[in-house]
């Protein structure tokens, strides 16, 4: 029976460790164990992709032994936690792993799982890092049970979870890992060298009919040397995944050849610079990029950061934490450049709707923990975590954000009597200082006002707005300013009780 990669690692969150990791990422025991129904298929699939070919299995070898995965220790999770580390420990270990594993397909892979599981995104991504370098600890124990911990015993037991993946794959993975289907997974497919057919040896022959044989070989050499430096045109689409988010540049691409892989890592690190993230795979299998005499008019434009970046066949998306005038400036750039056989659309994913999502999941989990045992600290950390998205010019808090607003005037109406809450409203630096300062106050109390209407007492809420006057981050990108513009919570100082 060929080993299972998915349920190894699946079984090792089960009883005592599920409990643990549940509480360490904030989510209920059967919510970790439904995402771990995809987390497990998604590593397993990354994995076995970046196997797929032997440059990279070369590369996850290497990279298991530096990183100590070659089954010495046990790969129990359980073990670990009793004798080792904590899960902190090991989430933190496993980050750079899932980034190098997924390359610029992380956060799509995050967000497929965040969706799968219904948990937000920061969760999603603790239990990938968190599984990584289990299933690597499991990966090299099974080699060494197989046969050895070697590049082509791992190779193999990577190749034979194709026909598992195809079966039990979740619907979406593919799609968020870029691959169209598992279809190309296979037992050692990607590393199998045709076998020479067999020929049987001519039978000996006199001198009078030995040139029949020499013009025949004359003939297979002649046909050789034509088609030896050629290659049947590729069948598979070239795919480029470019994010450049606030200074963090990550790249990952599927191309023909090793001149183009070189042509590509040369201008995004010329663009980016050295500690640019690439993983860029080569594969004969994928058609010539006919853009490439373009690559660095290309790169120019989706240089400004918050940009995300994704070229699959003749279909472009643009996306990121850009402002709405950034999104159209740079897809009318690549119109010019790409031409009308290409498609240019904005990404489906929207990184704001998402940030705020997951920012309002986490404010509400941390309300909820505190609203038995009201503490003013715990208050401020739990409303702080929150993003009230003022629509642009406005004080009026969003129909979404209610909920948010609820909870708060429950915990709030069981602090003790003295507690004192400041309600400051914040502003980035567009536009004139006298209206960002007008606008914030407003803001500021839109929000007061919306918990004394839930019942909380006027006297323990102090509403105040700063403008533009104590950013947090840079107001030279929309992901900066937007960090800016904020409702932010503290202690009120002892002037105004």
């Amino acid at each position: 029976m060929s080993t299972n990669l998915i349920d190894l690692l699946g079984r090792e969150f089960t009883g005592d460790v599920l409990g643990k990791v549940a509480s360490a990422v904030g989510e209920s025991e059967r919510t970790v164990q439904s995402a771990i129904a995809g987390v497990a298929p998604a590593l397993v699939a990354a994995l076995t992709h970046r196997a797929s070919t032997s440059r990279g299995l070369t590369e996850l070898f290497e990279a298991m032994q530096k990183g100590g995965f070659d089954g010495t220790a046990s790969p129990s999770l359980a073990s670990y936690l009793e004798g080792r580390g904590t899960l902190g420990d090991l989430i933190a270990r496993g980050a750079p792993l899932v980034a190098s594993l997924l390359g610029a397909r992380e956060a799509d892979v995050t967000n497929w799982l965040a969706s799968f599981a219904s948990v937000p995104s920061r969760s999603a991504s603790s239990l990938m890092s968190l599984a990584t370098p289990v299933l690597l600890s499991l990966l090299s124990a099974e080699a060494r049970k197989g046969g050895g911990f070697t590049q082509a015993v791992i190779g193999s037991l990577l190749g034979s979870q194709g026909g598992l993946l195809r079966d039990r794959a979740p619907a979406g993975l593919a799609s968020a890992l870029g691959l169209a289907d598992f279809s190309g997974f296979g037992p050692g497919s990607a590393h199998r060298t045709p076998a020479a057919p067999h020929r049987a040896a001519p039978a000996a022959t006199t001198g009078a009919n030995w040139w029949p044989w020499l013009a025949l070989a004359a003939v297979a050499l002649l046909a050789w040397w034509l088609l030896a430096g050629r290659t049947p045109e590729g069948t598979l689409e070239p795919r480029v995944s470019i994010a450049n988010h606030e200074g963090k540049v990550t790249c990952s691409a599927t191309v023909r050849d090793e001149e183009t892989r070189q042509a590509i890592l040369k201008s995004v690190r010329l663009a980016f610079g050295d500690a640019t993230a690439c993983d860029i795979v080569v594969d004969r299998n994928v058609k010539v990029i006919a853009w490439l005499p373009n690559l660095d008019r290309i790169i120019a434009a989706i240089k400004r950061p918050g940009t995300e970046f994704l070229l699959e066949a003749n279909k472009i998306h643009v996306g990121g934490w850009l402002s709405a005038a950034d999104r159209k400036a740079i897809m009318d750039e690549l119109r010019a450049i790409f031409g009308s056989g290409y498609t240019v659309a904005e990404h489906a994913v929207d990184r704001v709707a998402e940030y705020i999502a997951a920012a309002k999941s986490k404010s509400l989990a941390a309300l909820s923990a505190i609203e038995s045992a009201f503490s003013p600290s715990g208050f401020i950390d739990a409303m702080n975590l929150a993003v009230i998205n003022f629509a642009t010019g406005s004080a009026e808090i969003p129909a979404g954000d209610q909920d948010l607003i609820d909870r708060a005037a429950a915990v709030l109406k069981s602090a003790p009597a003295g507690t004192m809450i400041e309600i400051g409203g914040h502003t980035d630096s567009t536009g004139d200082q006298a209206s960002n300062l007008k606008l914030s106050e407003e803001r500021a109390n839109a929000v007061r006002n919306a918990l004394i209407s839930k019942g909380v007492g006027g006297s323990m809420l102090v509403a105040k707005g700063y403008g533009d006057t104590k950013p947090v981050a840079s107001n030279d990108t929309e992901y900066g300013r937007f960090r800016n513009r904020r409702i932010e919570y503290a202690v009120a100082p002892p002037a105004t009780r």
